[in-house]
């Protein structure tokens, strides 16, 4: 008949319990370096420093240590693969009402393109901006973002974000901005799915101001010029009323 053994109170294993009567204390004592039984590690390295942590009910003294971390790790497994489907649920809901929205989009297009009297103006704009109201609510609880970022400085991670185009010269400003979207960038979890593609304004390069000696010298050059003209204008005159006589 077997004695059965009191429970524990706290959580310990062999090699701890190897480690405890194996290392000695001092550094310089040069059993501190053998290694703990069926480990080939220094029993002073296997040491727990940390308190001993309270048993939970679901675990047995008898279990070894092994054990008690696979199941640590399968839990953990769980855990992974259950924010997965919750994940993929979310996206499989978010992928079926876009599809349902898609459908109301098309309806509006058709009733613009034939004309069709019996919604007004007003009445298209209402259905519009209540469908953008449900996509942005879709892409909000799938955590996704889209970025346009239209006035702000093309800086920092806009520059990972967005793939340069084009650019605009604008007088009178400091730093590149982004002056047009031509598609916005998209995000999930604060991880970039799509790049976006942006104009780009720059700084506009200063205007070529002519010095004023240069000016100066320039327009003399120029009257020097016209008085030699004149007077070869005039000596051809001379020559010619001379040759007459």
């Amino acid at each position: 008949m077997k004695t059965k053994l009191p429970r524990p109170t706290t959580l310990t294993s062999e090699v701890d319990q190897s480690a405890d009567q194996t290392a000695s204390p001092p550094a310089s004592n040069p059993k501190a370096d053998e290694p703990a039984p069926g480990t080939g590690i220094p029993a002073i390295l296997l040491r727990v420093t940390d308190p001993p942590r309270p048993l939970p009910d679901s675990l047995d003294y008898s279990q070894p240590l092994v054990t008690l971390c696979w199941r640590v790790l399968n839990r953990e497994r769980e855990k992974i693969q259950e924010s997965a489907q919750a994940k993929t649920g979310r996206l499989q809901r978010a992928i079926a009402e876009m599809a349902r929205e898609t459908y109301g989009l098309r309806e509006i297009a058709s009733a613009l393109q034939t004309g069709d009297a019996a919604m007004s103006k007003n009445s298209h704009i209402q259905r519009l901006e209540s469908i953008q109201r449900r996509i942005a609510r879709i892409l909000d609880e799938c955590a996704i973002r889209v970025l346009a970022p239209v006035g702000q400085a093309y800086a920092g991670e806009l520059v990972e974000i967005f793939d340069n185009i084009a650019q605009k010269p604008e007088a009178g400003l400091q730093e590149p901005r982004i002056a047009e979207v031509v598609s916005p960038a998209v995000l999930v979890e604060n991880s970039l799915l799509l790049p976006g593609r942006a104009v780009i304004a720059v700084p506009a390069p200063p205007a070529l101001a002519i010095p004023p000696t240069a000016q100066t010298s320039s327009g003399a050059t120029a009257v020097a010029s016209e008085r030699k003209d004149s007077t070869a204008i005039k000596n051809n005159n001379r020559r010619k009323r001379t040759r007459e006589q």
